[in-house]
């Protein structure tokens, strides 16, 4: 699968931020999901709206606690609530 430059763009900058390789665009999808990444990029930048992140498969109650996280992480930084957007 061919990824769109802008979104090659965005990995490759997830990947220096976290010092890891990303999983490929279908593993990123279900890692976005379930906040894995998300908190763990929050985590880079504010350590304190992180202090745990839930991993597991049978944690999945848990997952959206990631994502809140990832969200408090950009209210913090002033950026527009994404939460609210929709794609056209």
């Amino acid at each position: 699968m061919t990824m769109h430059p802008s979104m090659e763009v965005i990995c490759r900058w997830m990947e220096s931020c976290l010092g890891e390789e990303i999983p490929p665009i279908v593993e990123l999808e279900e890692q976005l999901r379930n906040g894995v990444i998300l908190a763990r990029l929050a985590r880079v930048f504010a350590p304190d709206l992180v202090p745990r992140i839930f991993e597991a498969d049978k944690l999945v109650f848990r997952h959206s606690d990631n994502i809140n996280r990832f969200f408090r992480f950009v209210e913090r930084c002033g950026l527009p609530d994404v939460s609210s957007l929709s794609p056209h």
